[in-house]
């Protein structure tokens, strides 16, 4: 086991295509590609689902969506990475501005869980944070979690325009200023950037501020009534919100770099992408955006640096969300609990052939947090191909290596590879079932609902 350090940068709703290291014309993402080049990146790398919710879920338990539980509250009765590195002697810690973290009980196996939207807080019952990691943290005062939920809402179908959460340059003051207080202990430190999440509101003076504002809520209401030049400037919008995050990226890596280089593993990925129009929409599942499973939604960056590794540049391997804990096990030397489904992406020998992504289509708006009482939708890969199976009917299929904007339904054409897939399909989400006992389930039911101090 080694004593390095492990630092997690996730960005909301960011796309990999959308980045310099992964293709990208325009000059989005300077920093990260600096850090792509030291490292390793993986560009064929994909979110389990669609929406944060599931996403996280993945990453941190190495566990799919479909896995036959709630969503939500997280499902602190499974291990997951903090719980894991915790045994081991780890400090856990996270830094976000995303409400539904602490709303659905993310920060449970995290020892600080500090979030800009309320009074820092240790979790558990909303103890308040010990007099030592008060002096670490400094804390920042701003709306309650129920205003901040309250103003997600409105923001998404373009009432209230105001950003819902911390922008990233308050994120990363609070990590630059704990990190130096960190040296004398192992830590695992979770960044959560929101600001490429919708609405796209730069602080940019190139952009008339009202006539985003405007934009915003047309492309909520109206999506299929913007113009060219109006779809355009949301790609530019989007565009901006990558650079100013990348900047604060930035300031990190440097950071990092002047305490000790050659101690710390860091990975930055996303929880899924957004959608910019290329199927109908702008955004990602939402009350009025109904859930998909195209790339835009799911591909995803993916990169690794660990001055311990030799491997450097680009690996085409297909790795999914599932296979971050995995990874950052192995790179510590840590035992792999038995409930991990994914695989290191370091291990040469772990090769993926196929990933799964869900998502449901709730009828009920209401139940969307929830996830639940909807059509689930399942996607397949493998071997180039690509298949979207829904519940309640239908089923898509595209060749990603010819067709990569998923424009051309190839179900007909080619139902004999539709049908080997759609059973490859049925048969691992069989297996997870499986895997999945009766008793089980009725342990973690109970466990749940201890914690909800409801028996």
């Amino acid at each position: 086991m080694t004593d390095k350090n492990i630092i997690l940068v996730t960005i909301d709703a960011l796309r990999a295509d959308h980045l310099g290291f992964m293709g990208y014309q325009k000059n989005t993402s300077p920093h990260i590609d600096k850090i792509a080049e030291e490292g390793i990146y993986y560009s064929n790398a994909v979110a389990n689902a669609p929406y944060t919710t599931a996403s996280i879920k993945s990453m941190l338990t190495s566990s799919l969506p479909l896995t036959p539980e709630r969503y939500l509250p997280f499902p602190f009765h499974r291990p997951s990475l903090p719980k894991v590195l915790k045994k081991y002697g780890y400090s856990t810690y996270c830094v976000h501005s995303n409400p539904w973290f602490t709303k659905y009980n993310f920060g449970h196996d995290f020892d600080y869980f500090l979030d800009p939207l309320e009074k820092s807080k240790k979790k558990q019952g909303g103890i308040s944070l010990p007099r030592k990691l008060k002096k670490k943290v400094r804390e920042v005062d701003t709306n309650y979690l129920n205003n901040a939920l309250s103003n997600i809402k409105k923001s998404v179908v373009g009432v209230n325009l105001e950003k819902p959460y911390a922008r990233a340059d308050v994120i990363t003051d609070k990590v630059l200023n704990l990190i130096p207080k960190l040296d004398k202990e192992r830590f695992f430190l979770w960044i959560h950037y929101m600001d490429v999440h919708e609405p796209y509101l730069p602080k940019n003076k190139e952009f008339n501020q009202k006539l985003v504002s405007n934009l915003m809520e047309k492309r909520s209401k109206s999506p299929a009534s913007l113009s060219k030049d109006e779809k355009r400037l949301m790609k530019k919008l989007y565009d901006s919100e990558i650079r100013f995050v990348d900047r604060q990226v930035g300031e990190v890596w440097k950071v990092l770099n002047e305490l000790n280089s050659e101690n710390f593993l860091l990975i930055i990925t996303s929880d899924h992408g957004d959608e910019l129009g290329e199927h109908g929409h702008y955004g990602h599942v939402n009350r009025k955006v109904p859930a998909k499973l195209y790339e835009e939604l799911l591909h995803i960056p993916f990169l690794l640096y660990d001055p311990e590794v030799d491997e450097k540049g680009e690996n085409s391997e297909l790795v999914s969300l599932t296979d971050l804990s995995p990874t950052v096990i192995d790179a510590v030397g840590i035992k792999k609990p038995q409930s991990f489904l994914g695989k290191s992406v370091l291990d040469s020998a772990e090769n993926r052939k196929s990933v799964i992504n869900q998502a449901i289509q709730c009828k009920d708006p209401n139940q969307l947090r929830y996830m639940k009482n909807g059509s689930k939708l399942f996607s397949y890969r493998k071997n180039g191909y690509k298949l979207i199976w829904r519940e309640d009917g239908g089923t898509k299929l595209y060749n990603l290596e010819k067709d990569p904007e998923e424009n051309n339904n190839i179900v007909q054409k080619k139902a004999k590879i539709a049908e080997e897939l759609k059973e490859k399909l049925f048969t691992e989400i069989d297996k997870l079932k499986e895997n999945f006992s009766e008793a089980e389930r009725v342990k973690n039911k109970v466990n749940r609902l201890k914690k909800m101090k409801k028996i």
